[in-house]
C-alpha cells in the first residue's frame, strides 16, 4: 500500500499501511463502522491528526480524544520533526469541536486523571515491543464494558505490536478479527 495523502488534510493516513492492495480510505471507512453513533474514542499515537479528524468529521457525536508525544525522543516513521506532526493535528482537528489533542507519552497518560471510559481505542503508537505493550494494557485498562480496540500494524512477523497482542491474548480472553489492511480489532469474550 502507498502512503495517501486525503485529499483536504494536512500530513498524510498511515491508517491500515503497510498491506498491500487496499488504500486508507478504505481502511478509514472499514474502522467508521465500528464507531457507534455516540460515545468515547481514544487515539494512541495520533500523528498528523488524518485519522482522527477524518473520523470526527464522520462521527460528530463522537468525542475523540488523541494522544501524542509529539518529542524528539519518540521514534516517527518518516524522522520528520514531531512538532511538525503536532502542526498538522491542529490544522486538521484544531476546529473541530468534538476533537481534543492530549501531548503527552501514554505513560503519563494516568496522571492526568478524570479520562473514563472509552468505547473504541485506536491504538497507533510506538510499535517497539515495550511501548506497545503498555499501550495494549493501559488499553484495556480504558475501555468501556462493551468496548473494542483497535489496532493499527498487527502484522505478521513484524515486531513489537504482535509479540504484545501475542502475550495479551495468552494470558485473557479477547477475539482477536481483521478489520482492513493492518488493522484488526480485539474484543473481551
Amino acid at each position: 500500500m502507498i502512503e495517501q495523502t486525503i485529499d483536504g488534510y494536512a500530513g498524510r493516513s498511515l491508517l491500515g499501511y503497510g498491506h498491500e492492495g487496499i488504500d486508507s480510505i478504505t481502511v478509514l471507512h472499514k474502522v467508521l463502522e465500528l464507531i457507534p453513533p455516540r460515545g468515547r474514542f481514544l487515539e494512541i499515537g495520533s500523528y498528523d491528526g488524518v485519522t482522527s479528524g477524518w473520523l470526527a468529521r464522520r462521527r460528530p457525536n463522537v468525542t475523540f480524544v488523541c494522544v501524542d508525544p509529539y518529542r524528539n525522543d519518540v521514534p516517527y516513521p518518516d524522522r520528520q520533526d514531531p512538532h511538525d506532526h503536532a502542526v498538522n493535528w491542529m490544522k486538521n482537528c484544531g476546529k473541530l469541536p468534538n476533537a481534543i489533542l492530549v501531548v503527552c507519552r501514554t505513560d503519563e497518560l494516568m496522571q492526568l486523571g478524570g479520562l473514563g471510559w472509552f468505547d473504541v481505542i485506536l491504538v497507533d503508537g510506538d510499535h517497539r515491543h515495550k511501548p506497545s505493550k503498555f499501550d495494549l494494557k493501559l488499553s484495556i485498562d480504558l475501555l468501556a464494558d462493551d468496548g473494542i480496540i483497535l489496532l493499527d500494524d498487527l502484522i505478521k512477523g513484524k515486531g513489537g505490536v504482535e509479540h504484545s497482542v501475542n502475550e495479551v491474548m495468552a494470558t485473557e480472553r479477547w477475539n482477536l478479527t481483521p478489520v482492513a489492511g493492518s488493522v484488526s480489532m480485539m474484543k473481551k469474550i
